[in-house]
């Protein structure tokens, strides 16, 4: 996506969780920004590539993934992967060490291990107190 700008690759690499800026974007908006000031307009192939990045970059922030149908008939096979995916999930929950102060934001970085080889941990890298 090198045509994309560089604001916007490094929204895509960030490593904090930067969901509220995903929560509040009308893409839309994005866009006609970027075609009015930026003389930078994207074709319907490029704004589907940025719209199914983000979707992928919010999922991972949220600890889980995106599936992207390409074909109607990989719906059956999605949606059973998806289900034993579900059969096998476990909810997590701790104290943080450091309390949180009343009515500060920050954000708390989140690291899960596993000490059995070949599992696979899927989680969110961290989250904002508020």
């Amino acid at each position: 996506m090198s045509w994309l700008p560089a604001a916007a690759r490094a929204i895509l690499r960030a490593e904090e969780s930067r969901l509220a800026f995903f929560q509040d974007a009308n893409l839309e908006r994005v866009f006609d920004h970027l075609a009015e000031q930026e003389g930078l307009a994207l074709n319907a192939g490029q704004r589907q590539a940025v719209r199914t990045a983000l979707t992928n970059k919010v999922a991972v922030l949220t600890g889980g993934r995106s599936f992207l149908l390409r074909d109607p008939r990989e719906l059956e096979k999605t949606l059973a992967d998806i289900a034993r995916e579900l059969r096998y999930q476990y909810l997590l929950g701790y104290v943080p060490m450091e309390p949180i102060t009343p009515g500060a934001s920050e954000w708390r970085s989140i690291r899960v291990v596993v000490k059995k080889p070949g599992l696979r941990v899927r989680a969110r890298d961290g989250y904002m107190t508020d």
